[in-house]
């Protein structure tokens, strides 16, 4: 099993666990149903995404140097396969996602294709 193979195993697994839900009922408990309502309101002012990127031949790791510059980018992977880059990005909008992928990560020299996929 690759790197991709685990962390994507590792973060389905995080997603969807019955821990995970016993400690949004114990968090909702603590808090009264106000305080509770504005948590989840900050929580989804969130985007994150991941970005698979595919690059001119031989302008994979420059491409990679050149994305972990961008303040957004959390995490930036060079990958075998289909793809050769992909990345974790976060922002609070939507609208600034597609000026980032739109205005930064498709305007890096050696970018020839991007896809996205949002998490939920």
């Amino acid at each position: 099993m690759n790197d991709l193979e685990r962390f994507m195993n590792t973060q389905s697994n995080k997603s969807f666990t019955n821990e995970s839900l016993r400690q949004e009922q114990e968090l909702q408990q603590g808090l009264d149903q106000e305080q509770f309502q504005e948590l989840g309101q900050e929580q989804e002012k969130r985007v994150i995404a991941f970005i698979l990127i595919n690059t001119e031949h031989d302008k994979t790791r420059l491409v990679a140097k050149k994305l972990l510059k961008i303040p957004e980018v959390l995490e930036v992977h060079e990958v075998y396969g289909q793809y050769d880059i992909i990345i974790k990005i976060q922002l609070p909008t939507l609208a600034k996602l597609k000026d980032l992928l739109y205005n930064k990560i498709r305007m890096t020299e050696g970018v020839l294709k991007t896809e996205t996929l949002l998490t939920i």
